[in-house]
């Protein structure tokens, strides 16, 4: 008597991954520093480009002839706005997909062993009993089901992967033209919604609002308005008591590369002053620490993973241009202690990276 046992064909193959979420947010904020630049432009053009008091025929000639072009500066910073929002989402999805492709490799890995063990067992079958081969058959009906479930879970993978992508591509679509982000814009009712709630806040600043109600506002807002501020007023919300720590630090990453893309431009052109001299040397002291704070020695000792940083405050022109510079190693937002690390006096902007350097040795220490 002759017993079939259909062996399982083997599990589907995990497409490779070739995303990279870091490099995503890089550019992502950079995207956030253009929109944050294009929305200055625009407040410039309506607000500061008409010289004082002018006034006359040839004043409401000019304010005109600016509608456009403030018009269109608003309109790129919202295109770009929603790149960068875009690029967050991506960020994220690059990352849960990474996981969920390094979980399907091993239990291919898993199902091969099982599927090769299942095979050598069945050829040493010569003489099986029919409990043996029953076994054998339940086995392979099993291995079958899971090889199967595995198919369904690669090609979901696979879906996931497609979407992502395409929703990538649909935001760089609507940026990638002038006429489209005008037309975004206009859609829009020509309206940022970035600017109702910086009013709001400006006003509770004035008022002298406590963090808890700074804190209790900003929660009260949607994920589009909060990123809408931190793209378009980060002079706002960077040092301001009661915004998150996360926020804070996107804000404070788009005022620092701001000012070293405009100042170094002004240092190879020769028009930095001194003052914007010792400005430039602050933020070049801030960017080289959190530079350092990504490197192979800011790995955290409990999870093997790269340290959270976050650059909580950042005033380079603050005390007649000494600065003012604070570096957190951590997750501000989550952490259960905070240890806080005072540089003693003489100390000047210049020297966060030692300091830097030096809280990280506190935040390993105490992980």
């Amino acid at each position: 008597m002759t017993t079939m046992i259909t062996i399982p064909p083997q599990p589907v193959e995990v497409p490779p991954f070739s995303g990279d979420a870091d490099g995503v947010t890089g550019y992502g904020d950079g995207v956030r520093t253009a929109s944050a630049t294009f929305d200055d432009v625009g407040s410039w053009i309506t607000g500061s480009s008409k010289p004082e008091g002018w006034a006359g025929e040839a004043a409401a000639a000019y304010a005109r002839s600016t509608e456009q072009p403030a018009t269109d500066a608003n309109a790129a910073s919202m295109a770009l706005r929603k790149v960068w929002q875009a690029t967050e989402d991506y960020a994220t999805a690059l990352t849960a997909l990474k996981e969920c492709w390094t979980d399907l490799g091993h239990e291919r890995e898993v199902l091969v062993k099982d599927r090769a063990d299942l095979v050598a067992d069945v050829n040493a079958a010569k003489a099986a009993t029919p409990a043996e081969v029953a076994e054998l058959k339940d086995r392979a009906r099993v291995l079958d089901t899971e090889i199967r479930g595995f198919g369904q879970d690669v090609s979901t993978y696979v879906d996931d992967t497609t979407r992502a992508d395409a929703e990538m591509l649909a935001a760089f679509e609507g940026a990638s033209s002038l006429a489209k982000a005008r037309s975004s814009f206009a859609a829009g009712g020509g309206v940022d919604p970035a600017d109702l709630a910086a009013a709001h806040l400006t006003a509770m600043r004035a008022l002298g609002a406590t963090p808890e109600q700074v804190n209790g506002w900003w929660d009260g807002l949607t994920e589009e308005q909060q990123q809408a501020l931190i793209a378009a007023h980060p002079d706002l919300i960077d040092n301001t008591n009661g915004i998150p720590a996360g926020a804070r630090d996107e804000a404070n990453r788009t005022l620092l590369a701001q000012d070293l893309a405009i100042l170094r431009l002004r240092e190879a052109d020769g028009t930095l002053t001194d003052e914007e001299a010792d400005v430039l040397v602050n933020a070049e002291a801030a960017e080289e620490a959190l530079a350092n704070l990504t490197g192979p020695t800011a790995i955290d000792p409990v999870t093997g993973k790269p340290v959270q940083t976050q650059l909580h405050i950042y005033d380079p022109r603050a005390f007649g241009g000494d600065g003012k510079v604070a570096i957190a190693v951590g997750d501000l937002d989550t952490a259960d202690n905070v240890a806080v690390q005072v540089p003693g006096l003489g100390t000047d902007g210049s020297s966060i990276g030692t300091h830097a350097e030096r809280a990280l040795n506190v935040y390993s220490a105490s992980r």
